[in-house]
């Protein structure tokens, strides 16, 4: 099953929190680099800064999936953008200087070790999932280990490059709390 362990990889992002878009126990907001693998859809993992992977804030890490992203300059009103060009499309290639741009992501939270006391999400490097990370956003490590793993694969969730299994417990497709098949 889901057993490896995948080297730690770079961060993509960094958790971002003002005032107007805070971190909460739900949700959070990152930015990161204007080329990037990640999408609506990709599960991501949070550690706190300053700390070892996996040893954030107290051992707290947080996966959550994006739900939601933006685009946006230093521009005041876009009104700027067409003064500065004149009104025409193609000037604005011409200006002495680049606009700077910021990819600003929406995350919801799908679980957070520990699990109590729920607190919001810390500030700290935004990773893409692995394998082990979509078991554990997803819950399946409380089916896929132990002496008798009773996990039985469905599918694959992918996204940037990430091909990951998944599975559903047995229990609740055949056992005691069945008829879903």
């Amino acid at each position: 099953m889901i057993d490896r362990r995948d080297p730690p990889l770079q961060p993509i992002g960094r958790v971002v929190a003002t005032e107007q878009k805070p971190a909460t126990p739900h949700q959070f907001h990152f930015w990161t680099a204007n080329e990037t693998t990640i999408g609506i859809g990709a599960i991501v993992r949070v550690e706190a800064a300053g700390e070892a992977p996996g040893k954030g804030e107290g051992g707290r890490v947080v996966w959550g999936v994006v739900t939601d992203a933006c685009a946006y300059s230093d521009l005041a009103t876009p009104l700027h953008d067409v003064v500065g060009a004149e009104g025409d499309p193609a000037r604005a290639a011409e200006s002495p200087t680049a606009r700077q741009e910021i990819r600003l992501w929406t995350a919801a939270v799908l679980r957070q070790r520990p699990e109590e006391p729920l607190q919001p999400v810390p500030l700290g490097g935004v990773h893409l999932a692995t394998d082990a990370d979509v078991a554990q956003a997803l819950r399946m490590d409380a089916y896929l280990g132990g002496a008798e793993p009773r996990g039985i694969p469905v599918g694959l969730y992918t996204s940037g490059g990430l091909e990951a299994p998944v599975y559903l417990d047995a229990d609740f497709l055949l056992g005691p709390e069945a008829a879903h098949l």
